[in-house]
């Protein structure tokens, strides 16, 4: 498990890494894909899942942020 269930992003999370449809947003899909390989490390992958869906929804959107300031 990445994405807890109660983030705003747990579905389009579920739907790009499982079903292979990419976010609209460009820059949300590069932000889930960081979050697929981060929580594929060992011991990284329970640590993100066990911060809080608001916490991660605040995270996603920062790193969001960053990657359309490029």
């Amino acid at each position: 498990m990445s994405i807890h269930s109660n983030s705003e992003y747990h579905e389009a999370y579920y739907n790009q890494v499982l079903n292979n449809i990419r976010a609209k947003d460009k820059s949300l899909a590069k932000v889930f894909d960081i979050i697929e390989d981060l929580t594929d490390r060992s011991g990284l992958g329970d640590a993100f899942y066990d911060i809080d869906g608001e916490i991660q929804d605040e995270i996603i959107e920062k790193w969001k942020n960053i990657i359309e300031k490029e």
